[in-house]
């Protein structure tokens, strides 16, 4: 089992089409421009971003890097519903 976890520059469907299924990919939420000071609507919002562009398989989503300090208990919830969100549209 091997996981990918990269910068936020990269954009993950960039990434997914490099590595195909080879590898299950961790991210790619922006930590702190989104993590941390976004809203929880702009958390929701590039959370289904990843989450299509993904393909929504072989992924961990998280913000890229990891959970930085700081990022506010709604944010965290706002990735969780975008998360149930994406699963039941599908």
């Amino acid at each position: 089992f091997n996981v990918l976890n990269w910068g936020k520059q990269t954009d993950i469907a960039e990434v997914k089409a490099r590595v195909g299924d080879r590898m299950c990919l961790m991210g790619n939420v922006n930590p702190l421009e989104i993590g941390v000071r976004g809203t929880p609507e702009e958390v929701r919002v590039a959370t289904l971003e990843v989450l299509e562009k993904s393909g929504g398989e072989g992924i961990i989503l998280s913000v890229g890097g990891g959970v930085s300090p700081g990022m506010p208990r709604a944010n965290i919830l706002a990735m969780q519903e975008a998360l149930a969100e994406f699963n039941s549209s599908r």
